[in-house]
């Protein structure tokens, strides 16, 4: 499948690049081994896809049973990848990686240097990142989906105009001034509560 990319990065701008690949079933008592292997596949992957300059990206992974995670991979998930910049993207979806998309070594950017400073449409699944650093690469974002993902505890966004979150969640920050629509479906094992501004302050406890 990377070869298939490379062959392309001298082809014309790209406008849609839509991938889905098949994740085999590991090898008995190589699941550690075979997860990590699977991560730089992907990590690789992305490069590929990053060198080919987008405008819509859709990356799906059907893992089958290496989702199904052993103790051993328990040690170490998940995996990180380092996450590249996609420049003309304006539609991103990451469906089904099982991994942790890396930006733990970019600082705040100035806006010459933001990751995805076209980008208006970010769908994410079963996946970790911080979205909060994320969201600072991502200056016209308008739409942010989350499904089965891990986000870490603030949502911070001046441009958001709708958030979807279905996620497992202790707490979280949603701090959008912009936002317009919000559709929450979280699961959590302590009391829920809801902070929003707008033209007032609203506040919520909803018991477990």
């Amino acid at each position: 499948l990377k070869s298939a990319l490379d062959s392309l990065v001298h082809a014309p701008g790209v406008f849609l690049l839509d991938i889905h690949s098949e994740v085999p079933p590991p090898v008995p008592r190589r699941e550690l081994l075979y997860y990590l292997q699977y991560a730089a596949g992907v990590s690789s992957l992305l490069r590929a896809a990053a060198g080919l300059s987008p405008v819509e990206l859709r990356l799906k992974v059907s893992l089958g049973p290496l989702a199904r995670l052993t103790p051993d991979l328990l040690l170490c998930y998940p995996p990180k990848v380092d996450l590249p910049c996609f420049h003309r993207a304006t539609s991103i979806d990451l469906s089904g990686l099982e991994l942790e998309l890396d930006l733990s070594l970019l600082a705040d950017p100035p806006a010459s240097c933001y990751m995805f400073p076209a980008l208006e449409v970010l769908s994410l699944s079963r996946c970790c990142v911080d979205v909060a650093d994320l969201l600072l690469h991502c200056p016209r974002l308008r739409v942010l989906r989350a499904t089965d993902c891990s986000l870490g505890d603030a949502i911070r966004s001046a441009s958001l105009q709708e958030l979807v979150l279905e996620v497992k969640t202790g707490s979280v920050d949603i701090e959008v001034p912009t936002l317009k629509q919000l559709t929450l479906s979280l699961d959590t094992r302590r009391e829920l509560r809801l902070l929003w501004w707008r033209r007032f302050c609203g506040y919520a406890t909803i018991p477990r």
